[in-house]
């Protein structure tokens, strides 16, 4: 089954954010400026910044929080969640980032 995505009808509440490339760069920037250690999730290429404070980067991926899945704040996955979680768990013990198209990030 092929996982698409809708944007939301009420966004979720921020509680993190991912960025890739050069916006990770300046968001890793921006922490080190500021003494923010809250850095959640270092990948190849990006990185996952869970909490309140998240410095203003442009093209930043907001994330919100459905039980134990981070999904972007504006989008929403059309499977059940239950069936997301199930796939999930497969994968490992959680909590996850799931972004389009559906690229999953396994946070420690």
């Amino acid at each position: 089954m092929k996982l698409t995505w809708s944007p939301r009808a009420q966004p979720l509440a921020v509680e993190g954010c991912w960025a890739e490339g050069p916006v990770a760069d300046q968001l890793r920037a921006k922490m080190r400026q500021r003494g923010l250690k809250n850095l959640s999730a270092d990948f190849e290429g990006g990185l996952v910044l869970l909490g309140e404070q998240i410095p203003w980067v442009e093209s930043l991926t907001y994330l919100g929080r459905e039980g134990q899945i981070y999904l972007p704040t504006l989008w929403s996955p059309d499977l059940p969640h239950e069936w997301l979680l199930a796939g999930l768990k497969k994968k490992g013990p959680g909590p996850w980032v799931l972004l389009p198209p559906g690229r999953v990030l396994g946070l420690p």
